[in-house]
């Protein structure tokens, strides 16, 4: 993703930040009005693009279906599973694996998600994902032992294999 793209996306999404859909409470005191702190959310978020690109590295793993999965974990929970798979994609690197919830919602709208937000949600938006993909699929089968299980093992080695992750 360059900045264009993220410019775009932020002008189609005017109450898009690098918190996610909306500024934080902390950020409106701090900077003394909403309208302030949300200008300055959506400029923290351009000024982390590589936030933006960590993501969609993510999400090139993603299927899409045709409505919103109620049952997928938010956005915010989905930038933590992008997370630790980038740590596992770049063991060999020690670098700053984060990726904000703002970020995420950018790359994932990028990628031709769609998303919907909820009050009860908060700054966090769900997103039309399948959780059949096979990166939601690896990280399932990721946390399970398959000592004991070759099919299991296998099916773990061919997933890994599919999403690009070295398996130990």
């Amino acid at each position: 993703m360059s900045a264009s793209d993220v410019q775009a996306i932020l002008q189609r999404e005017p109450w898009l930040t690098r918190f996610g859909h909306g500024p934080s409470d902390s950020s409106v005191r701090e900077y003394g009005s909403y309208a302030a702190a949300l200008a300055a959310g959506r400029r923290d978020l351009l000024d982390h693009l590589d936030e933006c690109n960590k993501a969609l590295r993510f999400l090139l793993h993603v299927e899409k279906r045709k409505s919103v999965n109620p049952r997928l974990a938010s956005s915010y929970g989905l930038k933590h599973v992008a997370e630790h798979y980038l740590r596992q994609v770049d063991v060999d690197r020690p670098e700053d694996h984060y990726v904000s919830n703002g970020a995420f919602i950018c790359a994932a709208l990028h990628a031709g998600f769609s998303m919907k937000a909820s009050a009860e949600d908060g700054p966090n938006v769900r997103f039309n994902m399948s959780s059949c993909s096979p990166v939601f699929a690896w990280r399932r089968i990721e946390r399970r032992s398959t000592f004991g299980d070759p099919r299991l093992a296998a099916r773990k080695a061919r997933l890994a294999q599919l999403v690009g992750v070295r398996l130990p």
